[in-house]
């Protein structure tokens, strides 16, 4: 095949050509390193089209130039062993080949390919934005704040019953303390003898104690 065959994607075959999905976007999955087919042939495999050509949608549809630092030594056309197949294969695969594609036959015939490239920024950042993702994360935060907060509470009840408990044994032993025995003391006063040469108020003193038992 020659080189400028590559370099202008144009070749020319025999009439009618009808392509296999027609008119149908097919969307695409690979592994990023990894190689993908975009499959586009005739229904006729013996028909070829007059010519056909691969583009890429960047800003608008471009062809690909299969020579540029991109796909250089990456691509591989089909239709020199089997002219009704149309077919690309892109090897190691990297994130700029992300992309929207389309085979183009005649001009007017075309199928369309989405290819999204498993493992590179691209797959990512979708996920990283979607708002169900982001509820069920905000929901889930919000259930761990009330557990915690559940146990901190429980806890905090917990110590201030065992204070209250604390408090009321010591004054309890306060009260038990208060009510001990109370000493009184008790004056019996008995007469003297008259005889006593002693001068005294006729009285004789002598205390005894008594324990009183309050309660």
């Amino acid at each position: 095949m020659q080189v400028g065959f590559y370099l202008l994607l144009l070749l020319h075959f025999g009439e009618g050509c009808i392509l296999q999905d027609q008119g149908k976007t097919i969307m695409v999955t690979a592994d990023i390193s990894s190689s993908v087919l975009l499959s586009c042939y005739c229904s006729d495999l013996q028909t070829t089209p007059d010519a056909f050509i691969w583009r890429k949608h960047k800003t608008n549809w471009e062809d690909i130039d299969f020579e540029s630092d991109q796909y250089r030594n990456r691509v591989q056309l089909f239709d020199n062993l089997s002219p009704a197949n149309l077919s690309l294969l892109i090897s190691h695969l990297t994130e700029e080949d992300t992309g929207d594609y389309e085979c183009n036959a005649k001009g007017r015939q075309n199928i369309y390919f989405r290819l999204t490239i498993k493992g590179s920024g691209s797959i990512e950042r979708p996920l990283l934005g979607n708002p169900i993702v982001i509820l069920f994360a905000a929901v889930g935060v919000l259930a761990l704040v009330m557990v915690l907060g559940g146990i901190i509470c429980c806890r905090y009840r917990a110590r201030r019953r065992g204070q209250m408990k604390t408090c009321e044994r010591k004054e309890r032993r306060n009260q038990e303390s208060k009510d001990d025995v109370t000493y009184s003391t008790i004056v019996h006063i008995k007469s003297l003898t008259p005889t006593s040469p002693v001068m005294n108020t006729g009285y004789e003193y002598s205390s005894e104690y008594a324990c009183i038992k309050l309660n």
